[in-house]
């Protein structure tokens, strides 16, 4: 696994409800377990899950959506999941904001590359910066928030010598939090 990817991530996730969500359940005993996880392995950077492209201002017939979101799970204390997709720079006003959350207990890592150009300068609206390599990690919710409250990332790039900031981005999703069984989330990346 490269450093690039192990100190990246980005990431809306939550936990089971009642129902079965990305392979796990709630027992009769209200225990969590995990089945298979159908999207592994994804445990690193070369059999991460593609999650396709979005972009920053739709316009039209034939455009991409703002949002993807998968549900899934960290199926055991060292799972770990790896995300890529490519956001497209449509919009005439700026360059894109894009924008992830986590739930307690878990902690994704964006790590963005420029598709046309260097990258020039990463910014981290909210999230934890890094530049070696260049990337965000959703930080925290306040402990004094309610139980099941979010960690937000949300980061912007700049992109040297290109017309626009198209990015393909990593995302990786782990603990922040002490191990359990399993961990359900729901991964959502928008861009605007």
């Amino acid at each position: 696994m490269s450093s690039s990817w192990r100190s990246a991530v980005h990431v809306l996730g939550f936990c089971c409800a009642l129902a079965t969500v990305a392979g796990c359940a709630f027992d009769e005993d209200d225990e969590v377990s995990c089945g298979v996880d159908a999207s592994e392995p994804n445990d690193d950077e070369t059999s991460a899950t593609a999650l396709g492209a979005i972009e920053d201002e739709p316009i039209g017939e034939g455009t991409l959506p703002q949002t993807v979101s998968v549900s899934r799970s960290l199926h055991d204390a060292d799972d770990v999941d790896f995300f890529s997709l490519e956001i497209e720079d449509t919009g005439f006003i700026g360059n894109p904001r894009v924008t992830l959350v986590v739930t307690r207990g878990l902690q994704a890592t964006v790590v963005p590359r420029c598709k046309n150009g260097q990258l020039e300068s990463l910014h981290c609206s909210r999230g934890e910066p890094s530049m070696d390599p260049p990337s965000c990690t959703s930080e925290p919710p306040d402990p004094s928030s309610p139980p099941g409250a979010a960690a937000v990332l949300s980061f912007q790039v700049e992109c040297a010598n290109a017309s626009s900031d198209d990015l393909a981005v990593g995302v990786v999703v782990t603990r922040s939090a002490t191990p359990s069984a399993c961990a359900p989330y729901k991964l959502t990346v928008s861009a605007e």
